[in-house]
């Protein structure tokens, strides 16, 4: 058995991988074990073979939120993007409305434009709060 490793060493597969895995392993216990400088190591020191698996599930869970928390920024900022652009007409237009009429209409527009980065920056803070994967899984990263 060649077990796939994720960067912190937790075995992801029992297959796949270019490293064997420890001796005593099983399909069932190997994801029991982590590589540490280039030795194994047993991750859950302490924990029977019929417990660990609660803690690698707490991992693995750990690590899909963070690895969609992360991929969850790019669409925020896409967003906040989108919005500012869409603005381009209402700056055209104000500046001509205030260069006839003498008004500070340009103003207001610029005043949305702050409005939305502002959202989009709470927008990152409420998503930094998310904790679970359920509150991950409702979280609409274009929702502001």
């Amino acid at each position: 058995m060649k077990p796939t490793l994720n960067e912190q060493g937790y075995i992801t597969s029992s297959t796949g991988g270019a490293i064997d895995a420890p001796e005593a392993a099983t399909n069932l216990t190997v994801f029991r074990y982590r590589r540490v400088d280039g030795a194994w190591a047993d991750a859950f020191p302490g924990e029977t073979d019929e417990n660990f698996m609660m803690s690698y599930n707490t991992l693995n869970e750990s690590w899909s939120l963070a690895e969609r928390k992360a991929l969850s920024i790019e669409p925020i900022k896409m967003e906040a993007a989108r919005r500012i652009e869409a603005l381009a007409w209402k700056i055209e237009r104000a500046t001509e409305v205030d260069a006839v009429d003498g008004t500070n209409t340009l103003a207001g527009v610029y005043a949305e434009r702050a409005a939305i980065r502002a959202a989009s920056n709470a927008h990152e803070d409420a998503l930094s709060a998310v904790t679970t994967l359920a509150e991950m899984n409702e979280f609409n990263p274009a929702g502001f």
